[in-house]
């Protein structure tokens, strides 16, 4: 039997760059797709600065259908019933008409500053229209993350100390539209093509 060539298995090649998602990046709120929602066409209104990031996750509901006659996991025995799709980050430039929505609640401007007053219900104005990550690869491709409807869930706390900024925790949620028909959540992710090259191994030469 012939020996098995182990030289790629650790490789680093020209997509490598491409595939590593580098730095804190940007949240936007009513960005605009092209039409085939494949590319931002514009960058909307910017969320505010972060301080120390944030995290997106997508969590499919799974749920494992139980038969007698297994007693292992199987492949085909798996439904998938719902998900959940948001985004966290550490907002520390809090601006008014994002904290309104953070908090669900009106906003009117007063004299120099917004007011903002509790509300009972959640109102369409609540939801966001195309909340957006806009990040980057170590390479500098863009990575754009859009949530179509989104709805901040977590309210907000603001915690404040001695020679310290607040940077609260918001969680956004991307939520499916009230008349989509679909049980699926109206989440895009953009992540640009990967350049193309023969891989390398560790002292810098062309893998067979």
């Amino acid at each position: 039997m012939a020996e098995i060539d182990y030289s790629g298995a650790q490789a680093i090649d020209a997509s490598t760059p491409d595939q590593i998602l580098f730095g804190a990046g940007s949240y936007h709120y009513d960005t605009v797709l092209n039409e085939d929602k494949t590319a931002l066409t514009g960058i909307g209104t910017f969320f505010g600065c972060t301080n120390g990031g944030g995290k997106f996750a997508v969590v499919p509901n799974i749920v494992q259908v139980e038969v007698d006659q297994s007693t292992v996991a199987r492949e085909g025995f798996y439904v998938k019933q719902g998900e959940e799709a948001y985004i966290e980050t550490n907002w520390t430039q809090i601006g008014g008409e994002p904290l309104a929505k953070a908090l669900v609640a009106d906003v009117k401007q007063g004299e120099g500053a917004k007011v903002i007053t509790s509300r009972e219900t959640i109102e369409t104005g609540d939801y966001f229209d195309n909340f957006t990550y806009i990040g980057k690869t170590v390479s500098g491709k863009p990575v754009i993350i859009v949530f179509e409807r989104a709805l901040c869930t977590s309210g907000l706390e603001v915690e404040s100390k001695k020679s310290e900024q607040s940077s609260p925790t918001v969680k956004v949620n991307c939520v499916a539209k009230i008349d989509s028909g679909e049980n699926k959540l109206p989440y895009i992710i953009i992540w640009p093509d990967a350049s193309t090259a023969a891989a390398t191994n560790d002292e810098g030469e062309e893998s067979a």
